[in-house]
């Protein structure tokens, strides 16, 4: 059961849409919900922003500090502080005033973010001193819209979903100039994607209404390292960082067995937990709590609820190298797992 359900009337129903972000910072909730921006704290309500155009909003993020980036349709990237909710500067038609459709902040830094667009194309920006917006460099990743986006926590490597059916993994030591990796093929659009906290070369990747598995990849070789058939719509992946665990969210799911979220164990994709929904509910998209312990989902019956999974109190995994993490002697051997064998007489 939920643990808290908010009603968030206007909420749109459109899978491509990134609509709710939580702050690690300060632990708000902050909601697309039609032209409008709406952010909750607990035992605090919620205030909106003072946007400066009524524009359908398409993806929100709050970065790790006070800022928070709000993205629209058209292409309009405006950035507020999230404690004094001021404006403090605005870009202007991304992707030529096609949509931008997610943001991902780059991890451990308050001020370069990446951004998809409805083209296929990602751009990284960086704020500066004075906040205003400034754009670092731009390239095609996907042959249609980008859905997702995922970096790793040393931010050496980028993974992009899009609805052309394909997941393209990016090497960023130069991140002026990414150079393209691997193409990770699926049977529907890539939204869901998301690295291992605790074995950074693992990477999660989930597919629409025509794929419905989630997949799990060696990204230094591009290997499938496993998958799970799923029975619904993947929008969203989150990874335990205190258990060998991944939660899933689900779209559009089997009228029968509606299922909103689902929790499975790696690498043996038991499944742990589920969350039933109800016959037509679709979750959207999905944040990860500030102690890493939950999620808030968004879903097209206009509601946010927040289900607790795991345990805070629990440890942090640092890193895993236990064997059969990877399902392969030789992808172990690179990775510097010890394989332990018989005697030699």
């Amino acid at each position: 059961m939920p643990c808290r359900v908010l009603g968030a009337q206007g909420l749109r129903n459109d899978f491509y849409s990134n609509l709710i972000t939580w702050s690690k910072s300060t632990g708000k909730v902050a909601v697309g919900l039609g032209c409008n921006v709406y952010m909750w704290a607990k035992n605090k309500g919620s205030l909106s922003l003072d946007l400066p155009d009524q524009e359908f909003i398409s993806c929100v993020s709050f970065s790790d500090g006070d800022l928070i980036l709000v993205a629209t349709k058209s292409g309009r990237i405006s950035l507020f502080s999230q404690e004094s909710l001021s404006l403090l500067d605005e870009y202007f038609n991304v992707g030529d005033g096609c949509s931008a459709c997610c943001i991902t902040w780059f991890p451990n830094s308050t001020t370069k973010f990446a951004v998809g667009v409805e083209r296929g194309e990602v751009y990284i920006f960086e704020i500066a001193e004075d906040f205003s917006i400034v754009l670092l460099t731009q390239f095609k990743s996907n042959q249609q819209q980008v859905c997702g986006i995922a970096i790793t926590d040393d931010s050496k490597q980028m993974s992009i979903g899009g609805n052309d059916n394909c997941c393209t993994i990016w090497d960023l030591e130069d991140q002026l100039n990414p150079k393209l990796k691997y193409f990770l093929p699926h049977q529907a659009a890539v939204k869901a994607i998301a690295y291992c906290p605790w074995s950074k070369s693992i990477l999660a990747t989930g597919g629409g209404s025509r794929d419905r598995t989630i997949r799990f990849w060696h990204t230094n070789s591009g290997t499938l390292l496993d998958s799970i058939k799923t029975s619904g719509q993947i929008t969203s992946l989150t990874w335990s960082r205190s258990k060998k665990q991944i939660a899933a969210t689900f779209g559009f799911t089997g009228v029968k067995s509606p299922t909103m979220v689902s929790v499975y164990s790696y690498p043996k994709l038991n499944e742990v937990t589920q969350v039933e929904g109800s016959a037509y509910a679709r979750v959207l998209s999905a944040a990860l709590s500030p102690d890493a312990s939950s999620i808030c989902v968004a879903s097209n019956d206009e509601a946010i609820r927040f289900f607790k999974i795991w345990d805070p109190s629990e440890r942090t995994i640092l890193e895993n190298h236990d064997n059969g993490l990877f399902g392969s002697d030789l992808i172990e051997m690179s990775e510097g797992i010890s394989i332990i064998g018989g005697t030699i007489r």
